[in-house]
């Protein structure tokens, strides 16, 4: 299946396209299946790492 994979911080150039793995459901899980999803305006910059 098709994800948007964030693997470090950074503005919205770390976000990728990526194939990955169907995940594996436990005997007492359940899978839940996206129709559709959105991005708030904010959170991109809320990903950004920060040092104070």
């Amino acid at each position: 299946m098709r994800a948007i994979v964030q693997t470090k911080y950074g503005s919205t150039n770390v976000l990728k396209l990526e194939e990955v793995d169907k995940p594996v459901v436990s005997d007492n899980g359940v899978l839940v299946r996206v129709h559709a999803a959105s991005v708030n305006a904010i959170d991109p910059y809320q990903s950004v790492q920060t040092t104070a």
